[in-house]
């Protein structure tokens, strides 16, 4: 039995689907059992991430934990016990954090944002997903750390342009003033210091790119999915 924390998350409902698709016994931890919507066969049980105390009883019969650093984590895996076996998955920049964008594609044709040649090894959530369940299933990535990643280092200015091609419109890409996007990152998450690592990284990623590595494929045995691939399957969520 693999109990998956945030099942109803981007990554957490690919791991769940994912592993009945390989006819693993699911138990999938959601805020609202009575109103989440999964595949047949899976357990849904009440747990919220930030609540490591209240999924504890969840533990029952458990063989192994997806879990969502930083919230339950460390409380929940002292509260498993005994000798504990653990992969630590470390993947690049979400693909689907693009969607901050989608407002502005909706509204026009223009996106401002800052740093347009800042380049991203963006990786797909379902090949997040994909490399949780190998860790999940089998023992050969125990006690290891693997960085995961999209197939290539692409930049906020292609990506923007990746998704006009993906929804049939000419879109382009704005550079942003760094004091702006401070206030504009303030104004989504609150959070001055989040504001400022943030912008430093894709500051960084404009001379450096992020890391690209071969890892999705050596984990699952296919190769990584590229962004353009990405907005297509998501175009409908830019339009």
């Amino acid at each position: 039995m693999i109990l998956v924390t945030g099942a109803t998350g981007t990554v957490g409902r690919q791991v769940v689907e994912q592993l009945v698709a390989a006819d693993q016994p699911v138990r999938a931890a959601v805020r609202d059992p009575d109103h989440a919507s999964m595949p047949d066969g899976v357990e849904l049980v009440p747990g919220d991430l930030s609540d490591p105390v209240g999924l504890a009883p969840h533990l029952d019969g458990v063989d192994a934990v997806f879990l969502l650093w930083p919230f339950p984590a460390v409380d929940l895996v002292r509260k498993l016990g005994g000798p504990l076996e653990w992969t630590h998955l470390r993947p690049t920049g979400f693909a689907k954090n693009t969607l901050m964008w989608a407002d502005q594609i909706r509204a026009g044709d223009v996106v401002r944002w800052p740093y347009p040649d800042a380049a991203r090894s963006l990786i797909h959530e379902r090949d997040i997903a994909a490399g949780a369940v190998q860790a999940l299933i089998r023992d050969e990535l125990i006690g290891k750390m693997p960085v995961i990643s999209g197939p290539e280092a692409i930049t906020q200015a292609d990506q923007v342009a990746a998704i006009g091609t993906a929804i049939g419109r000419e879109l382009r890409y704005e550079d942003m003033p760094r004091d702006e996007a401070t206030a504009e990152l303030m104004a989504m998450f609150g959070n001055a210091d989040f504001a400022r690592t943030a912008l430093d990284t894709w500051a960084g990623f404009v001379t450096e790119p992020e890391i690209v590595t071969t890892a999705v494929a050596q984990i699952t045995g296919e190769p990584a999915r590229r962004f353009r691939d990405w907005a297509v399957e998501h175009a409908d969520d830019f339009r």
